[in-house]
């Protein structure tokens, strides 16, 4: 699998004057940092970690009733059955599937992709070349300068906003006076699955309005119809049609506004917003005004990873974008082009995407089935402390010396 470039927004056919002039106008990114450019002289290049200094450890999965964790800092492992986990750790392992502790600030961040040569020409995984391949081979991997890794989410809502044409993403670039303006592109929309796996909603904006030379704060309305998961098709009643989500989004400051349209009934409960904290929300839009351009302002679902890298709770998935043209003369979300295989939930580089292994299927000559990719995560063992230490950090194994599996070998090196 070829890594997606995290890429949410391409402004194109924009000159560099043009953005750079854009982004100051938008204020869009936080210009308090500074010059990095040291005196004018050359940048110190940081002294990266020895070979002599990585640490391996075995973590046994084995017990499908347990979970391993490691505190990585003190190289410690402790199992734990249930709900019971120790008070200081950082790295979960439960099977297969590897987490961070997100409640006390840790985050995996994807540091160095799988080797080119683990690929055929379409971009498939080659399976002998990652059965040859040896834990020596990519050690080297470890010792590197992983400095600017940080969480780059891929919103499964994402599209272009060009100069010259209105794009196929919920807003669009008017350019018609100046200071330019960021208005809704009602030509297109989205099918989006509800967290609970059943609901739908076509849905695309019908007002937004962002202008990039005032002091107002980011104005939005999306409207939707929706199909329940006990119905064949889109309804037409009030708690079923033209529902509106809708409101402001402040300027200079992250904010977040969330839309709960999974569980409502013809009588009791329409659809409208819900609490961004809680588990109960369907879709989410998101400004962060110190990122950069086409980064700043998303709309995300709850289903797939968060922008810290941890699952989401919820099954909710998005298709699109398509012509609203096409989407809106549409009897029921089954009948939309591309159902149910071309939905896609919300992604991030991480730890968390389970995607540290390959699944290879044996054969007469080859027990093993489940091969490392090798890949190379930076885990930051405190998200909110500059200071805190962080880790470069590699699955080489999963199986024990008498290839029995459940046994994951990592190794990991303390970065500077």
């Amino acid at each position: 699998m070829i890594t997606q470039q995290p890429i949410v927004i391409r402004i194109a056919a924009l000159g560099l004057m043009t953005i750079s002039s854009l982004i100051a106008l938008s204020g869009c990114i936080d210009s308090s940092g500074g010059n990095s450019d040291n005196g004018g002289g050359a940048k110190n290049e940081p002294t990266l970690p020895s070979p002599e200094e990585i640490e391996t450890k075995v973590i046994d999965v084995s017990d499908s009733a347990k979970t391993a964790y490691l505190n990585i800092t003190g190289g410690k492992i402790e199992q734990s059955a249930g709900d019971s986990k120790p008070d200081n750790w950082h790295i979960s392992f439960a099977g297969k599937q590897i987490r961070t502790n997100t409640a006390q600030g840790v985050r995996g961040f994807l540091g160095a992709d799988a080797p080119e040569e683990f690929y055929d020409g379409d971009g498939n995984i080659d399976p002998q070349a990652v059965r040859d391949a040896s834990p020596d081979d990519y050690r080297d991997r470890l010792i590197g300068s992983f400095e600017e890794i940080d969480a780059s989410i891929k919103p499964a809502i994402a599209g272009d906003v060009p100069q010259d044409g209105p794009g196929d993403f919920f807003y669009r670039l008017d350019m018609s006076s100046m200071p330019p303006k960021l208005v809704e592109n009602d030509d297109y929309g989205w099918l989006i699955r509800g967290r609970d796996g059943e609901t739908y909603a076509r849905m695309r904006a019908t007002h937004f309005f962002f202008d990039m030379g005032g002091n107002e704060d980011i104005q939005y309305t999306f409207t939707m119809d929706l199909q329940p998961g006990d119905a064949g098709g889109f309804e037409s009643h009030s708690n079923a049609a033209d529902i509106e989500f809708s409101g402001e989004l402040k300027r200079y400051r992250t904010d977040e506004k969330c839309f709960d349209f999974s569980e409502y009934d013809h009588q009791d409960k329409s659809p409208g917003e819900a609490d961004c904290d809680s588990a109960e929300w369907d879709l989410k839009i998101f400004r962060d005004p110190t990122a950069a351009m086409g980064e700043d302002m998303t709309l995300l679902i709850n289903g797939g990873f968060d922008r810290n890298g941890a699952p989401r709770p919820g099954d909710a998935a998005a298709l699109g974008s398509l012509p609203w043209s096409d989407l809106a003369d549409k009897h029921s979300a089954q009948d939309v082009h591309g159902y149910p295989d071309e939905f896609k939930q919300d992604s991030v580089q991480s730890i968390a995407a389970d995607d540290w292994f390959v699944d290879i299927e044996g054969d007469n000559q080859h027990s093993r089935t489940i091969f490392p990719t090798y890949r190379v995560y930076v885990i930051d063992t405190d998200a909110a402390a500059d200071d805190a230490p962080r880790y470069a950090f590699q699955i080489i194994d999963y199986y024990d010396e008498e290839d029995n599996p459940g046994h994951i070998t990592a190794r990991y090196v303390e970065l500077p």
